[in-house]
């Protein structure tokens, strides 16, 4: 008998697309100024350019991107809050230093959670949910930038966790997953951690498909470990890079441009505008 209050997912459902693609930071779900500032510095700090322990000085970076202190300063708050900047006194903002116990942190969790949300995906998977992740998973294989690659693991993760029902835990998995990706990074960079990650979305598909809830949830757990090993290696190598970098050197940093982010306008009856066939022209 269901309890009133309570509301369930319909299982096997296809996953809400907002949840399987709610890491691709090109899905246009950003908007305001301060989070494509939060994308931009984010996106530099998984890809390298901004290193473990650099200064994050807001007034380099307010001349160089050309925006004001407030946008950036609300963007570095949200960024300290995810995990890739830290605050320190009387020195501002840096790029959050590396600790390994941090990392050993992050595995032992996701390999908890990750692998109750397999256990309790595989009985409800379906063939289009299967369809999805083998898209993402060659389209993950074609992919040569590192952050667009780390989104795409993610995504067919959530997307093979979706039919569960389980929201919070997924929304758990997303977030974790996000404080964690600056690690991820370091497995990517790697060619063998590459190859990893692709053999472990191989492996985590092939399990969802041949309906194997136990298979898939020991498997998240095994393939954690053998990343950690990987992660840890480069990582130390980037913060002898760090350490090799002048004090006050300010890696070049770009935004993303507000019209890639922007949704078109609507009327109030729901009728998109027509876009402007030239840009308006400036007076004087």
């Amino acid at each position: 008998m269901k309890r009133r209050g309570l509301r369930t997912e319909p299982p096997g459902s296809v996953p809400d697309p907002l949840l399987a693609s709610s890491f691709d930071w090109d899905s246009g779900a950003v908007r305001t100024l301060s989070d494509r500032l939060a994308e931009s510095l984010r996106d530099a700090i998984i890809r390298g350019d901004l290193l473990p322990g650099q200064p994050l000085r807001q007034v380099e970076l307010s001349r160089q991107l050309r925006v004001s202190f407030a946008p950036l300063r609300e963007a570095l708050r949200q960024l300290e809050s995810e995990g890739f900047v830290r605050f320190v006194a009387f020195q501002g903002a840096i790029v959050a230093p590396l600790e390994t116990s941090e990392l050993r942190d992050f595995i032992d969790i996701l390999a908890a959670i990750e692998s109750i949300a397999a256990r309790s995906a595989v009985p409800a998977v379906t063939p289009p949910v299967l369809d999805e992740t083998e898209r993402l998973y060659q389209e993950l294989l074609g992919e040569t930038d590192i952050g667009r690659s780390v989104g795409l693991v993610l995504r067919i993760r959530l997307t093979l966790y979706a039919p569960s029902g389980r929201s919070r835990l997924i929304e758990t998995v997303r977030l974790m997953r996000l404080n964690s990706h600056r690690w991820a990074r370091y497995a990517y960079v790697n060619p063998a951690g590459r190859r990893l990650a692709e053999e472990i979305c191989r492996g985590l598909i092939d399990r969802f498909r041949a309906g194997d809830a136990d298979g898939a949830a020991e498997f998240v757990a095994d393939t954690y470990r053998a990343a950690q090993m990987i992660i840890e290696h480069t990582a130390l190598e980037a913060v002898q890079r760090a350490e090799d970098v002048p004090p006050g050197v300010l890696t070049p940093v770009s935004m993303p441009p507000a019209a890639r982010r922007r949704r078109a306008p609507t009327r109030a009856k729901g009728r998109p505008v027509a876009a402007r066939s030239s840009p308006r022209r400036p007076r004087g």
